[in-house]
């Protein structure tokens, strides 16, 4: 975590959140992602790309459905530094909705289990986690490169994946309004880890991170 800048400078608890955590605010930041494809086709006409992935979101602002499984990694303007994350509390809004979900599927944990190691594996039998809970803080990979899932859910393998993918879904409705992805170092973006032991959705950073004031008091909501 050393790599990774800490938020100290901003008064997180000043001001109140900006950010419309709904559909509406999904249609927002939707709609910016069109006019970043828009300026692309501007300075390369020849590109027909553009042209499919704005008719892929339209389409979805039009239906009102937003799915998980087909975000739209689409690079947005640089930010420098001042993402809506981390702005006023828009962070503590955020996880208190991740929370209510959480909340609501815990009916649906179930006990850690274990499952057949892999083939090349050192091991005989391979843990398998049944909780579902908040994630705040969290290195997670892309690859090798690591990142830190500033705020998130993580659901365990063992949950049935009907009820995972409910959850994911709930929780993109919430936090794509404050995804912020650019092309330089990622931005914030929408980050999806899907393995054996356990999956998660949340907003990643290859570059900052909560300093731990806020970091303790996110954890606290759950």
């Amino acid at each position: 975590m050393k790599y990774f800048k800490k938020y100290n400078e901003y008064g997180y608890f000043l001001n109140e959140a900006k950010v419309t955590f709904s559909k509406a605010g999904i249609k927002a930041k939707f709609q910016e992602k069109i006019e970043t494809l828009k300026k692309s086709k501007e300075r390369s006409p020849e590109d027909t790309w553009q042209d499919k992935s704005i008719a892929k979101i339209e389409a979805a602002i039009k239906s009102g459905k937003f799915d998980w499984k087909n975000h739209p990694y689409i690079s947005g303007a640089e930010v420098d530094g001042q993402f809506d994350i981390f702005q006023g509390s828009n962070a503590i809004v955020c996880a208190k909705e991740l929370v209510k979900i959480v909340d609501k599927y815990k009916k649906d944990e179930v006990k850690a289990t274990s499952i057949g190691a892999a083939p090349n594996s050192t091991r005989f039998r391979a843990a398998v986690g049944g909780m579902i809970e908040l994630m705040v803080n969290e290195t997670v990979y892309d690859g090798f490169r690591g990142k830190t899932l500033l705020l998130g859910i993580k659901v365990g393998g063992g949950v049935d994946r009907s009820t995972r993918d409910k959850i994911f879904q709930e929780a993109y409705e919430k936090l794509m309004p404050l995804e912020q992805f650019n092309s330089s170092d990622g931005g914030i973006s929408i980050h999806i880890s899907d393995g054996t032991n356990w999956g998660a959705i949340g907003l990643a950073s290859s570059k900052f991170g909560f300093n731990s004031g806020m970091e303790k008091r996110l954890k606290d909501l759950s």
